[in-house]
């Protein structure tokens, strides 16, 4: 009877054991209490691109040209004869007016064809007298440098006096009047970004050498305003390369300009410079699959506590063309219209969307990403 005593206990002891096991759960992991971690990870992994990888692109030429900021000819009036009298019976002079907000100096060129010698042919520059020298007939050169922004030069000449009965006459010829100002010479090209371009921009890229120089200031590439090189480049036979996104240049479908221009004192000569566009096509051709195993244990978690739910957790590292990522979870699928650069997706998912054994998550685009680390966990949805 003892015996039989001590079996029935130890036998009592051993199913209460067993009871208060299998009634718990796992070991130390309560569903709903607090021994519940905060998440468990099934799968960690990378998954890289997707989508269309493959960059298209489209050359532009902009051909040779000349840029700068330097000093150069401004011809304000130019007349192959003017006559000039004074005297009591006649008088014509001959007034030009002219604007030299950069200018270094003007220059008044003309020849004497012929004079009667009654009297002396005057210039005034801005209200100062110069008298000409007409002895000879020849060609006069005068210089004028003291030029405020708006300048006026009276051609005239003093009267015949006694000699009344003719007034004094100066024929002039070939009359030049050329301003030396510092002038912008800048080469501008308008080009057109089309719709499947803009949609699928990857970056874009400007090349050019550089023949000749005058390298007081850089060399300035702009495109709509915005610029994207500002260099001295150092030699002939280097050919320079820039590249640049659709933030810094703020391109847009249809037209956009793109400028060569330099500072004050500065020349390039520019050589074979073209633009270059590259963008992706769309359509979907690249998609990942990842596959992984969910054993009991979290389908146990699931089944213990409505508290319980899946997670899928996305790193976005690029999005060339972000016109939106599908995510499939075995039957659920998900999709993300958009996604956006250095951002994390967090996706939800529930009991019914698993099953113990293997798993399969697969991401597919009709645009172009590059993904970073994905997880699959399960968390306490009371544990944030």
């Amino acid at each position: 009877m003892d015996d039989f005593i001590k079996v029935f206990t130890a036998g009592i002891l051993i199913f209460a054991t067993a009871l208060a096991i299998l009634g718990s759960g796992p070991i130390g992991e309560s569903p709903t209490g607090d021994g519940f971690k905060k998440e468990h990870i099934i799968f960690e992994g990378r998954i890289g691109a997707i989508g269309q990888v493959t960059e298209n692109l489209r050359n532009i030429p902009l051909g040779d040209f000349e840029v700068g900021y330097t000093v150069g000819d401004n011809t304000v009036r130019q007349e192959d004869s003017i006559t000039i009298e004074n005297g009591w019976f006649a008088a014509n002079s001959e007034e030009i007016t002219f604007e030299a907000k950069e200018a270094q100096k003007a220059v008044l060129l003309f020849d004497v064809a012929g004079t009667n010698n009654y009297g002396q042919l005057v210039l005034y520059f801005n209200g100062k007298m110069h008298v000409v020298n007409t002895t000879e007939k020849k060609e006069h050169r005068f210089e004028f440098e003291d030029m405020d922004a708006k300048n006026t030069l009276t051609l005239t000449a003093t009267s015949s006096g006694p000699k009344f009965w003719a007034p004094t006459t100066y024929i002039l010829e070939n009359v030049k009047l050329v301003v030396e100002e510092y002038g912008v010479q800048q080469k501008i090209v308008p080009f057109d970004v089309y719709n499947y371009e803009a949609s699928g921009w990857s970056r874009g890229k400007i090349s050019f050498f550089v023949d000749e120089a005058i390298k007081n200031n850089p060399l300035f590439v702009e495109i709509n305003n915005y610029k994207v090189y500002e260099e001295k480049p150092l030699g002939s036979e280097t050919v320079y390369e820039k590249s640049f996104t659709v933030l810094d240049t703020k391109l847009k479908t249809g037209e956009n300009i793109i400028s060569f221009s330099s500072g004050k004192d500065s020349t390039y000569s520019v050589k074979n410079a073209e633009l270059t566009l590259f963008f992706y096509s769309s359509g979907e051709s690249v998609s990942k699959t990842r596959s992984f195993d969910i054993d009991r244990y979290f389908i146990y978690l699931f089944e213990q506590s409505s508290n319980v739910t899946g997670r899928i957790n996305i790193t976005v590292v690029e999005a060339p063309v972000d016109t939106g990522l599908t995510v499939k979870l075995n039957e659920k699928t998900y999709h993300v219209d958009a996604v956006g650069v250095d951002e994390t997706l967090s996706l939800s998912f529930f009991e019914d969307d698993v099953h113990e054994g293997k798993n399969t998550l697969s991401f597919s685009t009709w645009g172009t990403y590059k993904l970073g680390d994905v997880t699959v966990e399960i968390v306490d949805a009371r544990k944030k």
